[in-house]
C-alpha cells in the first residue's frame, strides 16, 4: 500500500472495525505511565493520531509509528509531525534480518492493527517484534486470520499479462493452511511469546461505498504497472475482486458505481514476552 492520498480517503471501515475490537477486548489499564510504544504498520497515520493516541496516558515517554512504505511515512510526517512532535514516524520492515540495533529491547508495547495478514514471512516478522520488546513487554494486534485478498492475487499471478509482476502479498503457508489460526498460535509460541489471550470475531463486516478507491488503495501492485497499462490492469483487478470469496458486490442504483460488503475472520491477540528471571 503506497498510495496514501487514496488510502486516507477510504480507510474509514478499517478504522471503525479496529476501534470496535479494542473497545471490546482491550483493558484500558493495559497502558502504563512513561512507557515506550512501537506501532507496526501505521499507514497514513490517521488511525494512530485520531483514534488510538487519545486512548493512551498523556505521559507516554515514546511513540514510534512505523511502516514499510516510504510514501506512507512521508505523508504521515507532513500531515501530523508538526502538531504531534512526540510521534516518531519511521520506515521499518520487520521482516528483514536488519532490525536497527537501537530498536532492540526498547518497547513496553508493540501494537499493530490490520497488518499481520500482509506479512509474507510471518515467522520472521513475529520473531523480530519479540526482539524489540523489553522483557515483560506486550504485543497487542488485530489482523485477519487469512488475507482476504489471497485468492485474488493468486489468480492475478497466473494472468498472462500481470503475472510477471510480484503478487505475493501474504504468507501463503498460512493462507493455504486448513488450520490457519493454529499456525498463528504456533508462530507466536515459537517466537517466545507466552500468556496469549485471543478473541476471534467471525464474519466482521463493513460497508465500502467507494469500492474502486478502497481496493485501489489496498493494491500494492498498481504502482508497478506501466502507465499505459494501468486502466486495463484495474479492470482485471476489480473483476477478480468481484469474484473473490470475501466480498459481496452491489451497484448503486443512481450512480451505477460498485459498492461492497467486506467479510473477514478477524482476531485480537494480546501476548507477552517473558520477564527476565531475578537471580
Amino acid at each position: 500500500m503506497n498510495q496514501p492520498d487514496i488510502y486516507s480517503r477510504n480507510n474509514t471501515g478499517q478504522m471503525t472495525v479496529t476501534s470496535q475490537l479494542l473497545d471490546r477486548y482491550l483493558d484500558p489499564k493495559t497502558w502504563i505511565d512513561g512507557e515506550a510504544i512501537l506501532e507496526i504498520g501505521t499507514g497514513d497515520g490517521q488511525y494512530t493520531v485520531e483514534k488510538f493516541l487519545p486512548q493512551l496516558p498523556d505521559n507516554i515517554r515514546r511513540y514510534v509509528a512505523s511502516d514499510t512504505s516510504e510514501e506512507m511515512i512521508d505523508f504521515a510526517k507532513k500531515k501530523y509531525s508538526e502538531k504531534y512532535p512526540k510521534i516518531e514516524f519511521i520506515v521499518l520492515n520487520c521482516q528483514t534480518d536488519d532490525i536497527p540495533t537501537g530498536l532492540i529491547g526498547q518497547f513496553d508495547h508493540v501494537v499493530s492493527f490490520n497488518v499481520f495478514h500482509w506479512f509474507t514471512n510471518a515467522r520472521k516478522a513475529i520473531k523480530n517484534i519479540f526482539s524489540m520488546l523489553k522483557p515483560g513487554g506486550e504485543l497487542i494486534a488485530t489482523f485477519c486470520i487469512v488475507h482476504p485478498l489471497h485468492d485474488i492475487y493468486t489468480n492475478l499471478s497466473k494472468h498472462h499479462k500481470w503475472g510477471v509482476y510480484c503478487h505475493q502479498i501474504c504468507d501463503s503457508r498460512i493462507a493455504l493452511s486448513n488450520h490457519p489460526l493454529q499456525m498463528w498460535e504456533t508462530i507466536f509460541t515459537e517466537a517466545g511469546f507466552v500468556n496469549e489471550v485471543k478473541f476471534c470475531d467471525l464474519e466482521i463486516n463493513w460497508h465500502c461505498t467507494d469500492f474502486e478507491g478502497f481496493f485501489q488503495a489496498l493494491d500494492s501492485v498498481y504502482s508497478k504497472i506501466p502507465d499505459k497499462d494501468k486502466k486495463a490492469y484495474l479492470n482485471d483487478y476489480f473483476e477478480e475482486v468481484e469474484r473473490g470469496k470475501a466480498f459481496t458486490i452491489t451497484r448503486d442504483e443512481k450512480t451505477g458505481k460498485r459498492e461492497g460488503i467486506f467479510r473477514s475472520d478477524i482476531v485480537f491477540v494480546q501476548t507477552s514476552k517473558p520477564s527476565e528471571r531475578v537471580l
